[in-house]
């Protein structure tokens, strides 16, 4: 009826929920590096932060770095890896290893590459950042068209074109007008 909230949980006896509150309440820094690094593929999303955290709180950007291009890792570790590096802030191995990234073949980790690059040192990146205006997919070219700008982007017309016309063909009601 009208008014009425439900809330719904996991069965308690479910072993996934239990690694879950296990892990929710344990002490991340007694784990070892690749406990560490496994549980960025588990399925909740607080459980993935915990280990990014953790990963990024001891240092291992190179780890993280290698993750970012591993293709054999899950999307969500790989986004979580790309995560790590703009949170740690990241030297000249990650940055490159977040170009490579840019030219992926997921859509998904090409625009976090782009927003990662741009949210640290762009203008270093400047180059690789720009060639993602002109990405097929609307979402890498937002985050592109927004790390120009926090890159501070000189806008001549190999940059500035690409971004009038990402803004005329979004309009007003854009996600790059919202970013």
């Amino acid at each position: 009826g009208k008014g009425r909230m439900y809330r719904l949980e996991p069965n308690v006896a479910h072993a996934e929920a239990a690694d879950t509150r296990r892990l929710l309440a344990a002490d991340w820094s007694g784990m070892n590096e690749g406990e560490v690094r496994s549980w960025l593929v588990s399925s909740d999303s607080r459980v993935r932060f915990l280990a990014q955290f953790e990963l990024v709180a001891r240092g291992k950007k190179q780890v993280l770095a290698r993750l970012t291009e591993d293709a054999t890792a899950t999307r969500f570790a790989r986004i979580h890896a790309i995560w790590g590096l703009a949170q740690a802030g990241f030297e000249e191995p990650g940055r490159l290893a977040l170009v490579r990234v840019s030219e992926d073949e997921d859509p998904m980790l090409r625009a976090q590459a782009v927003r990662a690059l741009g949210a640290h040192e762009g203008w270093k990146s400047l180059e690789a950042i720009v060639a993602r205006l002109a990405d097929e997919h609307p979402a890498v070219q937002r985050h592109a068209l927004v790390a120009c700008v926090r890159a501070g982007a000189r806008f001549g017309p190999g940059t500035a074109l690409p971004m009038v016309a990402i803004l005329e063909r979004d309009g007003e009601s854009g996600l790059a007008m919202r970013s």
